[in-house]
């Protein structure tokens, strides 16, 4: 992937207000899909996208099914 591509995915993930919802639920703390959805009020398929995608573009990482902030 080349860097121009890389800075589009960033801000194309910045610029959700879900996503960055998702972000403010990991700043609390490391959480699984689940504690996502139900802290959120939001489906538990919804976070899984948003959350694909911020492990995509690097902001999140995963292990075991829990995700936290990748600073």
């Amino acid at each position: 992937m080349n860097t121009q591509t890389e800075i589009m995915d960033f801000v194309k993930a910045m610029a959700s207000a879900e996503r960055l919802r998702v972000i403010g639920a990991l700043v609390r703390g490391r959480a699984t899909q689940a504690e996502i959805a139900e802290k959120l009020h939001v489906p538990v398929r919804d976070v899984f996208n948003h959350l694909a995608f911020l492990v995509h573009v690097g902001v999140v990482r995963e292990e075991d099914g829990i995700y936290e902030l990748d600073e």
